[in-house]
């Protein structure tokens, strides 16, 4: 649903904005996660797809946090 991932990005966004430190954020699927991450770029903050397929680099750099 479009309108969800909409939403899904504006909260994130609204999240990154009001509060200091990270946002962990669930999504059903690899596409999903794309276009949120599409509809975040720009922001001042690292965004990682993080999913099965993902790098071993992308998962390490989600534990190693910040």
């Amino acid at each position: 649903d479009p309108a969800l991932l909409t939403h899904v990005a504006a909260t994130v966004r609204r999240a990154l904005a009001e509060r200091e430190g990270d946002v962990l954020c669930f999504l059903p699927g690899v596409g999903e996660i794309g276009r949120v991450a599409g509809q975040l770029a720009g922001v001042d903050a690292e965004v990682l797809q993080v999913h099965g397929r993902a790098p071993a680099a992308v998962q390490d750099a989600v534990l190693a946090g910040s």
